[in-house]
């Protein structure tokens, strides 16, 4: 019994290094997306008459700061294996510019919303960090998680929607219906 006691003195200041370690982590990746935030809507601002100004800084601001290697695989799935170098190479750069063609489209219509942090919570490795985007008299705010690994996001949740889960499952059905051909879908991206 006083083994166990011992091992229990032992191991509380671990834990609590460890807790100390998870707070501090949700903390800073809480500062990261809030500057995140201020930094897009600083720009969406500034870019306002220019969409090629306003898809450059969103470039920059993709290329900054989410892990797109990491976004890009988990996307591809379990095809991601079968892929040659070749093949994970041009997906990899065709990737990185639909998300780019893809959200300066979504942002072009952004008119003045608010971007506000309102806590995290831990996820395994990563950092999960809520925020709440509302638009000036106009309806419900929009929810948004971020999820955070080493200082980049790495995946974006809208209103408990996964957009890599749902980038993964529209990827796995263009592959599925070519016979299993990664080619379909850099051929897809492409378009």
């Amino acid at each position: 019994m006083k083994y166990m006691l011992f091992a229990f003195l032992m191991i509380l200041p671990t834990l609590a290094l460890a807790q100390a370690n998870s707070s501090t982590d949700a903390k800073q990746a809480e500062a990261f997306i809030r500057s995140l935030g201020d930094e897009a809507i600083s720009a969406l601002d500034r870019t306002k008459s220019d969409q090629s100004a306003r898809r450059d800084e969103f470039k920059r601001i993709l290329n900054t700061s989410f892990d797109t290697a990491t976004i890009a695989r988990f996307a591809m799935g379990r095809y991601w294996g079968t892929a040659t170098e070749a093949e994970k190479t041009e997906y990899k750069s065709l990737f990185n510019q639909m998300v780019v063609d893809v959200y300066t489209k979504r942002f072009s219509e952004y008119t003045n919303q608010k971007f506000n942090v309102t806590g995290s919570k831990p996820a395994g490795n990563d950092v999960i960090v809520n925020s709440l985007i509302t638009s000036q008299g106009q309806g419900q705010p929009i929810r948004v998680d971020w999820r955070v690994r080493r200082g980049k996001v790495i995946d974006v949740i809208v209103e408990g929607v996964s957009m890599s889960v749902t980038q993964r499952s529209e990827f796995a059905s263009i592959i599925q219906r070519n016979g299993g051909k990664v080619s379909a879908l850099i051929n897809h991206l492409k378009k």
